[in-house]
């Protein structure tokens, strides 16, 4: 043993030992204290939810901020749309289409609803819509469709000048969808 240190020079054996060292604590880390530490830290956060609850003011304020958030959440998913069955909904989306066309001065010519399909965890409806209107009009119409529909999206578009001089047309593939255990 001692010939076989003699022939190592010694900034290698440094190099050695310190690697040792780095074995041995990445290995004490890694299967001695991770774990623990990352329970310790979980129940801590436990522990700090719990302390919540101590307090019924702060526990009414992070239910009704829990609320709030899944309200938003659920109009986001449904917009103003009520809760409807399947059937229900293309009729549904034909007329709030056709409302707020007339509310932004745009003219519906044409809403040919699609195959449903699923797609993910969700029903999918397509609809190729035609329109015309002032670049602006349909502008607002569009955002005015997306965010007050609720999870309706446009897939594809093209728009192009109309026969009238002010005009454009436009024809897009708009697709609402809902939650396959709502449809």
């Amino acid at each position: 043993m001692g010939r076989l240190l003699d022939t190592v020079s010694p900034p290698m054996l440094v190099l050695l030992v310190v690697s040792l060292f780095g074995l041995t604590a990445t290995a004490t880390w890694l299967y001695g204290f991770k774990r623990p530490v990352a329970e310790r830290e979980r129940l801590r956060g436990e522990l700090e939810m719990l302390a919540v609850v101590d307090d019924p003011a702060t526990l009414q304020r992070t239910l009704d901020a829990a609320r709030e958030e899944l309200a938003t959440v659920e109009r986001r998913l449904h917009g103003d749309a009520p809760p409807l069955a399947a059937r229900q909904m293309v009729a549904y989306l034909l007329g709030e289409l056709d409302r707020r066309a007339r509310r932004h001065g745009v003219r519906l010519l044409s809403v040919t609803p699609a195959a449903a399909s699923e797609v993910l965890e969700f029903r999918e409806w397509p609809f190729v819509i035609e329109v015309v209107g002032s670049y602006f009009d349909i502008y607002g119409w569009l955002r005015d469709v997306e965010a007050g529909i609720g999870a309706m999206v446009v897939k594809q578009f093209e728009i192009s000048p109309d026969a009238s001089a002010d005009d454009r047309r436009m024809v897009l593939t708009m697709a609402a969808y809902r939650p396959l255990e709502d449809s």
